[in-house]
């Protein structure tokens, strides 16, 4: 009889079915450690999301105005917490908020097993705006965790801002290999892609003004914009800008498709474009080169760390349109050279892989 393995405890404060760069990350490493662990995704939050059925626990987040009511829930939560993880080899909380206060109080009380915060981008932002007692529990639990992850030398940098005594490790993301796709096209005309979630910080707004621009030179070119809805979502913003502008009939919108469906539309268009304001890696630069595409991107976060200018791909400064449009007119206006940056990229791609991050994590948190 095999011996049972242990498991791997993830956490995160969403339904980890829909798709996006968290739920991948996660996924790809349960993936990576199958052969050794027993991965399980545990939803917190105050209720369960709608049509999941996956494990939940609640967990209470603090208000610092509020300690009393906070402590009156924290018990109960630590002892479930503690039979949840009682077994685990691991808690890998993969949002860190101080939701996760009880994960890492656990632990400090030795009633808990390593606690390995991952951090993604948005919660090192909060925890930069945090003030008074709010950050000082943010920093404590950074630095009281076994390790913090990051997915880039640039996010881990600015933990570090905030936390310094945190015990930090860096594991690039990776992505899966391109599934097989229609060989039909989605759409008749040639296009631009950009595949990012509709917030601010994803810039789709300054490539919208780059389109313009680029359709002065390439009218025959429409722009197909994919990506998930969170709460605050700058959709409608984007949708007035479309408006305003005429281009209507050029933009097409996609929200919330299935990742086949992003797949597909990525592998037949003729450049996908980021333009992000601030991006902790940028996993969807891996998918267009797996799917041979060639990509233009801004100079920000992790990107430069694996894409260099000029050589996997193009990269322009943020929050600037006119340079943007010329990256992108140069990529088209230049087919062999861009062909040749995307079998460049597509090589060094499939160096990215979940099983060189687990072992990241594996080897950085001691895991047996």
């Amino acid at each position: 009889m095999l011996p049972r393995k242990r498991n791997y405890t993830m956490f995160v404060s969403w339904a980890p079915t829909h798709g996006g760069g968290v739920n991948a990350v996660m996924h790809g490493l349960a993936a990576a450690n199958a052969d050794t662990y027993d991965s399980t995704i545990v939803v917190t939050g105050f209720v369960r999301p709608q049509n999941y059925a996956g494990p939940w626990l609640y967990l209470p987040d603090l208000n610092p105005a509020r300690p009393l009511g906070y402590l009156a829930r924290l018990i109960p939560s630590l002892w479930k917490l503690h039979r949840l993880l009682k077994d685990s080899v691991a808690a890998n909380p993969h949002f860190a908020s101080l939701e996760c206060l009880p994960v890492v109080l656990l632990r400090k009380l030795r009633l808990g097993p390593p606690v390995i915060l991952s951090i993604h981008g948005l919660d090192v932002t909060d925890m930069l705006a945090a003030t008074g007692m709010r950050r000082k529990l943010l920093r404590w639990m950074f630095e009281s965790a076994d390790l913090v992850v990051g997915c880039s030398h640039s996010l881990t940098r600015r933990l570090l801002e905030v936390a310094p005594g945190a015990r930090t490790a860096t594991a690039w993301n990776a992505a899966t290999p391109a599934p097989a796709v229609r060989p039909e096209r989605p759409t008749p005309g040639p296009y631009l892609i950009c595949v990012a979630g509709f917030e601010h910080k994803k810039g789709q707004d300054i490539l919208i003004q780059a389109f313009e621009r680029v359709l002065e030179v390439r009218p025959e070119l429409n722009l197909v914009l994919i990506g998930a809805t969170p709460k605050h979502s700058s959709l409608p913003k984007l949708e007035a800008q479309i408006e305003l502008l005429c281009l209507s009939q050029k933009v097409k919108i996609l929200t919330n498709q299935p990742n086949t469906e992003v797949w597909w539309w990525i592998r037949h268009a003729e450049c996908l474009v980021l333009p992000s304001r601030a991006e902790p890696f940028g996993i969807v630069l891996l998918e267009a080169a797996k799917s041979h595409v060639p990509v233009v991107a801004t100079r920000v976060g992790g990107i430069p760390e694996f894409v260099t200018d000029g050589v996997d791909g193009l990269l322009c400064d943020s929050e600037n349109p006119e340079q943007l449009a010329e990256k992108i007119l140069e990529t088209l206006a230049g087919p062999e050279a861009a062909a040749k940056r995307v079998e460049t990229f597509a090589a060094k791609a499939e160096t990215f892989t979940w099983a060189a991050a687990w072992d990241v994590y594996r080897r950085e948190a001691g895991l047996p």
